[in-house]
């Protein structure tokens, strides 16, 4: 990671003014990814995932449970991600019920490769670490994995996920 980045690409915390664009940046993302994987997808699949990602940062990031970080270029905004708090089980490592669900990780197509997602997701494990939380989970895309790699997040061979339809 170029170290000038922080200087040049300046990172902050969300504000409710930037929800349309985290909101675009979550499509953005999810366009991406289910093209890579030659999965359809309808824009009316789009738009409705667009309004309920609005509704939840509009009451969770007021209320906290949500907490997401932009990095700019010249006041545009470039790259976001956020973390979403949630309530679990305890288990023998962790006897707390609070973990976090990282998620929405985009960096604009003309600024990958400097270390920007690497920023919003290190930025995100240290609020974590500051509220107590020792427990964070995501679902990676291929070309997330190497950034979530890098900071210690590994697989976990016995998650499993249903889809009820």
């Amino acid at each position: 990671m170029n170290p000038n980045t922080q200087n040049e690409f300046p990172l902050r915390q969300a504000r409710l003014d930037d929800i349309p664009t985290l909101v675009s940046h979550h499509r953005r993302m999810f366009e991406e990814i289910l093209k890579a994987r030659n999965e359809p997808f309808t824009i009316a699949q789009l738009e409705a995932m667009d309004k309920a990602y609005t509704e939840k940062l509009q009451i969770q990031l007021a209320n906290g449970v949500c907490t997401a970080w932009v990095i700019e270029d010249k006041c545009r905004i470039i790259a976001s991600g956020a973390v979403s708090l949630m309530t679990t089980v305890p288990v023998p490592a962790d006897p707390s019920c609070q973990a976090a669900y990282l998620h929405s990780i985009y960096t604009d197509k003309d600024y990958r490769r400097k270390g920007l997602a690497h920023r919003i997701t290190e930025t995100a494990v240290r609020y974590c670490k500051s509220q107590g939380i020792r427990r964070m989970q995501l679902n990676a895309s291929d070309a997330g994995r190497p950034v979530y790699e890098a900071i210690g997040f590994r697989t976990a061979d016995n998650a499993m996920r249903l889809w009820i339809i």
